[in-house]
């Protein structure tokens, strides 16, 4: 999920419980939206008992199992792993890919 080798620019943490549905375009679209630079995405599960985990995996993303405590805590403890110098957290896996590359656009230009 990274455009180059090294550490990632950005992590993109993304809370997930039970979203093997909406998780690839979740995915795709976060890859898409950071294609111009390195990034990690970061699917912190809340002991999903679908597919979520493969899912994830299979689109190269780094999977950190988490008790479902909920999106709040999810979040902390992704921000926690992430690597990147700056972060996203993405707790609504439903969010069109346009407006997800609006959001990284806005991150990507900030400074910090």
């Amino acid at each position: 999920m990274s455009s180059s080798t090294g550490e990632p620019t950005v992590s993109f943490v993304v809370p997930a419980r039970n979203e093997a549905d909406p998780l690839p375009a979740t995915l795709s679209s976060l890859d898409a939206a950071a294609a111009s630079v390195a990034h990690e995405v970061l699917v912190v599960d809340g002991d999903s008992d679908d597919t979520t985990r493969a899912i994830a995996r299979d689109h190269g993303a780094r999977v950190l199992r988490a008790r479902p405590t909920g999106q709040g805590d999810a979040r902390h403890r992704g921000a926690r792993r992430a690597a990147g110098r700056r972060m996203t957290a993405d707790g609504i896996l439903r969010t069109p890919g346009h407006y997800t590359r609006l959001e990284y656009r806005g991150l990507s230009t900030s400074r910090g």
